[in-house]
């Protein structure tokens, strides 16, 4: 293996949990009400654009009519104030990425202002600049390969040369699909036991529940 992409959002930065509470009761608020395992299986880990269009579906199929137009500009809004103040890098995940030799990338759903915001907030954009890449820059989002793909070729890498780490059953999906050798992170606040076995299901190579437990894994890979 010669590169390793990470997800973002629950990978690096832990903020999947936050997104959960803070969409969840915004989808309640205008009358669309989910179970969580549902919820996640559905739009953890997929682009905005992808997000809008399914909630938008979900809101017509219930209440014949679309989602409020400022629903989207609102929720934006909420999400960049709160994500200001309450927003945290996965612990130790710092130490792991300056220890690693091989060339490092992001691959992450978020809208590409957003995620250089969060990076830069996180102080974790200086270990992978330039190469930050957003489903912004791609046709299809997670679970479709296409960012994984592209991020390889920056990196000037075929995809069986990558491992990708990710912490979504859509990521893993991704990555499998990319032909890449995938992690599946839960050392997140939103992870535990179940979700690991959900990523195993969805086609991760191996889990690896901590930062510590997933630095060895790579390690093993790369030497």
């Amino acid at each position: 293996m010669k590169a390793i992409i990470f997800d973002c959002d629950g990978v690096l930065i832990d903020s999947e949990i936050l997104y959960q509470e803070i969409q969840m009761a915004a989808l309640e608020k205008i009358g669309l009400a989910y179970e969580k395992d549902e919820y996640l299986r559905r739009f953890m880990g997929t682009g905005d654009k992808n997000y809008y269009m399914e909630v938008d579906k979900d809101y017509q199929e219930k209440f014949q009519k679309p989602l409020p137009d400022t629903f989207e500009r609102n929720l934006k809004a909420t999400l960049e104030r709160e994500f200001a103040v309450r927003l945290k890098p996965i612990a130790e995940m710092s130490s792991l990425i300056k220890n690693l030799k091989h060339p490092v990338a992001v691959a992450s759903s978020s809208r590409l202002d957003f995620l250089l915001l969060k990076l830069a907030q996180t102080e974790l954009d200086t270990y992978f600049h330039p190469h930050i890449y957003s489903a912004d820059m791609v046709e299809r989002a997670k679970p479709f390969p296409d960012l994984f793909l592209y991020t390889a070729d920056q990196l000037n890498k075929s995809a069986h040369e990558c491992i990708v780490i990710e912490d979504s059953e859509n990521g893993v999906l991704a990555g499998i699909a990319a032909n890449m050798y995938v992690i599946g992170f839960c050392g997140g606040g939103h992870c535990d036991a179940a979700h690991a076995l959900k990523l195993q299901r969805a086609g991760a190579n191996d889990i690896a529940m901590t930062p510590e437990e997933l630095e060895e894994k790579i390690q093993i890979l790369v030497t």
